[in-house]
């Protein structure tokens, strides 16, 4: 292991020369972030420097050694080594040992040759100590300006400016601690005396000799004049946080080197143009203020945000409340009790779930210094490793002490061998801009499906600082397939460094098969991104739980892998054991009978792989399982495969239903047909009730909270009736065709049939009568877009009987919605008579009719009667006389009775009188067309 060093020893054998190339030296720079580094940096320093305190580690220092000149010259560790020098000299001055000729010889041994300035400002730092020492504390660099003309020019170097208040900092340091001179004097001593455990130490990488490296690319990583970042940050405190020191070696080589390289590749180093990602973006100053501006994505910023990402996962899978506070109190006896033990301020109707989602927010949204300070900062002595969240002003929840270690940064380690390999072996091959992907391109075509939005490197890219950001779906799958990588990593002893792997000509098809199931349980419910959080921590959970059940080794057989599948689906079932928290208990059981098939026969596995990839249904398809009575067999013996010739009557009628099930939700019958045929067969079932869900008629897109997908799944155990009605109109069908004009034959037949039963009046509940106007106005269900009835495709209705039902335009009844009933009356003249009253009046039909649907109190008050129409909003339509009067129109119970009546209404000085009262809307229409003048007949 390579040996501790400390920087007087350094200075002892060698120079050490900052080289021109290396960036200023920006420990100094006031912002808020440099400032606590600065400070923390510090009092980490001078806390070691005590009695019965642990040493400080400084990790590694890379560089070369220019044996011509015996210099060693730092690539990386400039920051760290320009702080021990101010240190030092600090301590040399107030304790007067610049007066010994070794001390100032050694301490004119650091030298900077980033600039001329900088280089003369250290050795005037050496040679008149006095001179600045007595102006710290007193605002140095203004105090020095004026003594000293020269020094003016001193003050344009930023490395310089940069250093004065770093001194400044130490000189305030000192103070506030009140430290005597002998205590001083005792510091001294243990910066500078030689033992085998130095109090200050760190480690020195040849990059030739020890990392058999050139310096280009620390040159590239290491820009002159760009700020500490965060990164730089993290990765020199992660080797001290780790108890594994060989590990932690090895860990730091790879993030200089290997890994490195494979983020430096020009394909992930690309500009941000979308300011959604506004993390990532700089601001311009002064006028243009909070302007984004395009910006290069640094290797720094992407290994943090992959760093970022992993750590934040495992967290998750381990985080859970403090069971010390279940030990002292046991009459909490359950999570929620104990979080609100602790924090009385924190009341929720779902504690956990809230707390998880205030955990969340906060550490995915704090900045990555805060980020870098919870996991690595130290708290009595123990890093932190976020055990102690703080989700608001006055709550802060207790977790499990450090559930961040060794075994953490040992998967990342895993995961980045595996991926710099894939990259480096993708390279290779004749198509230099394949995608980093873990599946055969000929194994793909099996399930040509997407697991992650752009495919799997799409993800990486948007994961470390693509221009869009990565969906709550997409951090899911992302996450299950990393963590299958690193537990069926292979590992590679050959060569000369050993590196891990994934074997895909192996074991791609299996991460297939795992994606696949992992997918299909995410996607059964709709993961909304502003209203994940609440599953979100279980979801991650169990995914990791789910593959700890897997066997250690994957089966070479891809048949033997999806049977270890549905066992570790089955066990957990069977065995009383919690299901997978987060996924719901239906698509697990679902799950666990799609295997029970695939394992049966290969026209199974096919017809359900067909089903997933080329339909609606997507992953969700227990419906046709309920429609073909297909219920899952635990049994293990029920696997054994069955011969393809055999006849299977319930794949018949799975394929019966699906064919058609296929044909009713594409998109030509539930976005294109302007007659509704579908939903208004729908409509035809379910007596009094109706297959609407929350009163909606549901949407075409998949990811809407009420799109027929929520339709199709189950959510108890008792089968949902409104998919029942699904059910009944394909039992309908006359025919077994399942063309998509036979089926609008089919659909035709259901609704005209139902028509003539209101006709007929055999309708007898009144409660099913509201579907009558919607079976006969297909307008009324179909009319949406930013000028139609519904300006969201879900097409929701508000209705508190057959009479009365408003159709809403957004969300709530509150917005401005119309009443069905006098919109029909109005639809109707709008066609029926628009191109006469245009002619006729010579002016725009809307300016002769129209429909009000203002929010207000539906009251009026008439001639020689106080009698009221009862409603929330005021809906009606609107008619003008030739003599400019207008009358309006309303649906409404006249007079407080409960007959509801089509009433028109016309103004009589202060109040209103009756001009029309008619039980049918044909009769008004023919007499608001009568008080326009309009014949329609003659007309036609």
């Amino acid at each position: 292991m390579i040996e501790k060093i400390t920087f007087w020893k350094l200075l002892k054998d060698k120079n050490i020369s900052i080289p021109a190339i290396q960036r200023d030296y920006v420990q100094g720079r006031v912002d808020f972030k440099t400032t606590q580094i600065r400070e923390e940096f510090i009092a980490a320093i001078f806390a070691a420097l005590q009695d019965k305190q642990p040493p400080l580690n400084l990790y590694f220092i890379y560089g070369n050694t220019d044996r011509a000149s015996s210099s060693f010259v730092p690539v990386d560790g400039q920051q760290r080594l320009t702080m021990l020098f101010l240190i030092h000299w600090y301590l040399a001055a107030v304790c007067g040992k610049l007066v010994f000729p070794e001390v100032k010889k050694r301490l004119l041994r650091f030298q900077y040759a980033t600039r001329f300035t900088t280089q003369i400002f250290c050795q005037y730092l050496v040679e008149a100590a006095s001179g600045i020492l007595e102006q710290l504390g007193n605002n140095a660099k203004l105090q020095l300006t004026d003594r000293f003309s020269w020094f003016a020019q001193f003050g344009m170097d930023p490395s310089v400016r940069s250093m004065l208040v770093v001194l400044e900092a130490i000189h305030q340091y000192i103070q506030e601690k009140r430290y005597s001179a002998q205590e001083l004097e005792k510091m001294w001593r243990c910066l500078t005396e030689e033992t085998p455990d130095p109090k200050i130490y760190f480690r020195c990488l040849d990059i030739e000799n020890d990392l058999c490296q050139t310096d280009n690319i620390y040159i590239k990583m290491n820009a002159r004049g760009k700020p500490l970042t965060d990164f730089e940050i993290f990765k020199v405190d992660i080797p001290d946080f780790l108890s594994d020191k060989n590990f932690s070696t090895e860990f730091a080589k790879r993030v200089n080197s290997k890994w490195a390289q494979f983020f430096w590749s020009p394909r992930y180093r690309k500009s941000l143009k979308n300011p959604q990602n506004k993390e990532l973006y700089q601001e311009v100053a002064d006028s243009q203020k909070n302007v984004p501006v395009y910006k290069e994505i640094t290797i720094d910023s992407q290994m943090m945000r992959f760093f970022r990402f992993w750590i934040l996962m495992e967290f998750i899978v381990r985080v859970k409340p403090d069971t010390a506070v279940l030990q002292k109190k046991s009459s909490y006896e359950d999570d929620k009790k104990i979080i609100e033990a602790q924090n009385p301020n924190f009341k929720s109707k779902n504690t956990i779930r809230d707390l998880f989602k205030r955990i969340f927010e906060t550490l995915e949204k704090e900045a990555d210094y805060i980020f870098v300070k919870r996991l690595l900062g130290k708290n009595k002595k123990v890093y932190n490793a976020f055990q102690y969240i703080k989700v608001s002003e006055d709550i802060q929840i207790s977790a499990v002490a450090a559930p961040i270690g060794n075994d953490t940064f040992e998967d990342i380690y895993k995961l980045l061998d595996i991926l710099a390999f894939q990259r480096r072996e993708i390279n290779r091959s004749p198509l230099p801009d394949a995608p980093l992907s873990f599946i055969p391109e000929e194994d793909k075509k099996e399930w040509n499906k997407e697991y992650m939005a752009g495919g799997e490197e799409s993800a990486f890219l948007r994961l470390i600082g693509g221009e869009n950001l990565l969906s709550a779906e997409d951090k899911l799958m992302l996450f299950a397939e990393y963590a299958f990588l690193i537990k069926y990593a292979s590992k590679n002893e050959k060569e000369t460094q050993s590196f891990y792997f994934f074997d895909s000509a192996r074991y791609g098809k299996a991460l297939q098969e795992w994606l696949r199931l992992v997918y299909n349980l995410i996607h059964y419910y709709l993961l909304d991104d502003e209203k994940t959080w609440d599953h979100l921590f279980d979801r991650i959970r169990s995914i990791h739980t789910l593959l700890q059940d897997l066997p250690a080794s994957l089966p070479t057989n891809i048949r033997d892998f999806r049977r270890c599948l549905w066992k570790a689906l089955s066990d957990r079932s069977a065995s009383g054991r919690k299901n997978l928290p987060g996924f719901s208990v239906y698509q697990q059981r679902e799950e666990r009978i799609k295997y029970q098939l695939m394992l049966q026969s290969e026209k199974w596995r096919a017809k359900i792989l067909e089903t997933e990839k080329d339909t609606y249904l997507d992953g969700t398809m227990e419906v046709l399982f309920d429609f073909a009575g297909i219920t899952e067999c635990p049994q293990e013996e029920n696997l054994n495969p069955t011969q393809d010739t055999e006849k299977d009557p319930l794949f018949e009628k799975f394929c019966f239903y699906l064919k058609n099930l296929s044909l009713l939700l594409s998109e030509r019958f539930l976005k294109q047909d302007a007659k509704e045929l579908f939903r208004r067969a729908l409509l035809c079932y379910g007596g009094t009730g109706s297959y609407l869900i929350e009163n909606s008629f549901l949407a075409w897109d998949k990811r809407d909270p009420f799109s027929f997908k929520r339709l199709l799944r189950r959510e108890t155990e008792q089968t949902p009736p409104q998919r029942q009605c699904i059910k009944a109109v394909i039992d309908g069908f006359s025919t077994t065709e399942d063309s998509p004009e036979k089926v609008e034959e089919e659909l035709a037949k259901i609704i005209v049939k139902k028509r003539e039963s209101f006709n007929r009046n055999e309708i007898t509940d009144p409660d099913e009568n509201w579907k009558k106007i919607f079976l006969e106005k297909p307008i009324l269900i179909h009319d949406v877009g930013a000028a139609g009835i519904y300006t969201k495709p879900r097409r929701r209705i508000a209705r508190k009987n057959a009479h009365d039902i408003l159709l809403i335009s957004k969300d709530s009844i509150h917005s401005i919605n119309r009443e069905v009933y006098s919109y029909v009356l109005w639809y109707e003249l709008h066609t029926d008579y628009a191109q006469k009253i245009t002619s006729q009046f010579n002016k725009k039909e809307n300016e002769v009719f129209g429909y009000e649907a203002s929010i207000g109190a539906r009251l009026a008050c008439f001639k020689d009667t106080a009698a009221s129409y009862i409603g929330y909003e005021t809906k009606y339509l609107w008619y003008k006389l030739t003599d400019q009067t207008k009358i309006h129109v309303h649906y409404a119970q006249k007079g407080g009775t409960q007959e509801w009546k089509f009433i028109a209404i016309e103004p009589k000085g202060d109040a209103w009188e009756f001009r029309h009262v008619t039980d049918s809307r044909e009769e008004m229409l023919k007499r608001i067309a009568a008080d326009l003048g309009i014949d329609k007949e003659a007309e036609s």
